[in-house]
């Protein structure tokens, strides 16, 4: 019932701009059907249940868990052991960020569905790989030295490869999104380095680059989070050039119009 009386009163606003635009003044038949046309448009919006926006989450997870696992990759205060990061490789950077992939394929969101589950699931296989009961790790001391070093190096290399293939698709999404995928993409191919070389120099250049990732991750998550709704703070999300017009703009567009919003919640 609720969403027919929303329905009908788009409805009747959009008869009565008909109405109304054929005594304003106009140069061409497109202004007179501007307004209805976008509050058609709107109406498409806004009749969409409203449902929680599960980036923030998504986001938040990876950045946490990625951030201390490259605090350990770069031995920060002498730490060399990093297996502390299991428990929360398996719960927060990967079952939180499966869940919230799943509901982003739930809001029809087909690129943060898949990039929040597909990383959530590598922190359930690195979380999984180092118990020490699994054996995975251990299997590799009867090898020869190189062994485990080389097969860590394709395990970053799978990792690397998708992190490229996912990075042209956010040229539509925010500058800051767009820069965390770029440095994750150098995390993943300086760990790769690291683990086929040795390379000290490699490590450290891949722990930096994941964490100015995770920082990155930290505050789009945090622009998304303010909403005007919690919190009157908003901070500055510049757009990439190939963006594609948002909601919140279409929304502002209607509110400049000077047309009254009608919201529907399930």
């Amino acid at each position: 019932m609720c969403r027919a009386r929303c329905r009908q009163r788009l409805q009747d606003c959009i008869r009565l701009s008909q109405h109304n635009s054929q005594h304003f003044p106009s140069s061409s038949h497109h202004h007179q059907n501007a307004i209805p046309e976008r509050l058609e448009n709107f109406a498409m919006v806004k009749m969409i249940p409203a449902q929680a926006n599960p980036t923030p989450l998504g986001l938040y997870a990876y950045a946490i868990t990625n951030l201390l696992g490259n605090l350990y990759t770069i031995n920060t205060r002498g730490i060399s052991n990093g297996n502390l990061i299991i428990g929360m490789a398996i719960s927060c950077g990967g079952l939180a960020q499966f869940i919230a992939g799943m509901w982003d394929f739930a809001k029809n969101n087909t690129l943060g569905g898949t990039a929040f589950t597909i990383y959530g699931t590598f922190w359930m296989s690195y979380g999984l790989m180092h118990i020490p009961g699994l054996g995975s790790v251990a299997s590799y001391a009867g090898e020869s030295a190189d062994q485990l070093p080389n097969a860590m190096g394709l395990y970053f290399a799978m990792w690397f490869l998708l992190s490229v293939l996912f990075t042209p698709a956010f040229l539509r999404s925010s500058v800051v999104t767009f820069s965390m995928f770029v440095t994750l993409d150098l995390m993943w191919m300086f760990l790769m380095i690291d683990s086929f070389t040795g390379s000290d120099a490699a490590r450290k250049v891949g722990g930096w680059s994941g964490i100015v990732s995770c920082c990155l991750a930290l505050y789009e998550g945090t622009c998304i989070l303010y909403t005007s709704d919690v919190t009157p703070i908003r901070l500055p999300r510049p757009m990439m050039p190939f963006a594609a017009k948002s909601v919140d703009d279409t929304e502002s567009d209607i509110k400049d119009m000077g047309i009254p919003e009608v919201k529907y919640s399930a």
